[in-house]
């Protein structure tokens, strides 16, 4: 937006119309998906107790103290960084297919000709969910990210492109991995963390992200459900 507004004066400036667009963009782009995508990873996490674990230990193994909590090192967190790729694939926060227009002449697309104006689309949803693509898709199994040979080794994780691909990828792809794994990295740092089997155990039990999935409202990004945890401080 900075960006725009100095060159407001030039010959490729936007109109206010434009600009306005761009604005309510941006803030829908760039607070509400990453909100939504922490709460799925946290959804999974919690209800993955050996994938807690192991990042319980991978954290606070590497971070001796929260003043540790920065880039630097938390970017070398290599489960971590598996459980949020893990996460998005299987809660994408924007589910909804990124539309494209096949150009002047048309396209051949997975061996299909495609016609000159047509507008074609992947659904993410659709993609990280299918067994084409992943073995056992509706099961949250970080060390797929992981490489190695496994029964994971024949995965196509390129199918997972949650932010997008090619020219019109999102620009805020980095910015948004950083912020999930800083945030992620000082709430485990700091606390114990488990759903609330309480008073909101229900409410918890909408998202059934385990295979058994209940409807959930898609606009532009996912609606998320309320998602209630309790949170015990760690290092009292």
């Amino acid at each position: 937006m900075y960006h725009i507004l100095i060159n407001n004066e030039s010959k490729k400036s936007l109109s206010q119309t434009e600009i306005i667009l761009n604005m309510a963009l941006f803030i829908s782009a760039g607070t509400d998906t990453t909100a939504t995508a922490l709460s799925g990873w946290t959804y999974f996490v919690c209800t993955h107790p050996e994938v807690y674990s192991r990042l319980i230990d991978e954290i606070r193994g590497a971070l001796a103290t929260e003043e540790d909590v920065r880039w630097e090192k938390v970017k070398d967190l290599r489960y971590l960084e598996a459980t949020i790729h893990e996460a998005l694939r299987l809660f994408p926060p924007s589910p909804a297919s990124q539309q494209r227009i096949v150009p002047r002449g048309g396209a051949t697309i997975d061996g299909y000709y495609v016609s000159a104006g047509m507008t074609v689309a992947v659904p993410p949803w659709v993609s990280t969910h299918s067994p084409l693509n992943f073995h056992n898709p509706d099961e949250f199994r970080p060390e797929r990210w992981l490489g190695g040979d496994n029964e994971f080794s024949n995965d196509r994780l390129n199918a997972s492109l949650p932010f997008g691909t090619g020219p019109r990828v999102c620009i805020g792809r980095n910015l948004a991995y950083m912020e999930m794994r800083l945030i992620s990295a000082h709430l485990l740092w700091n606390f114990d963390i488990e759903l609330d089997r309480g008073e909101h155990e229900a409410k918890n039990d909408v998202w059934g992200l385990d295979g058994n999935l209940k409807p959930m409202k898609i606009f532009h990004s996912m609606t998320k459900p309320e998602l209630w945890v309790r949170l015990k401080k760690a290092h009292a």
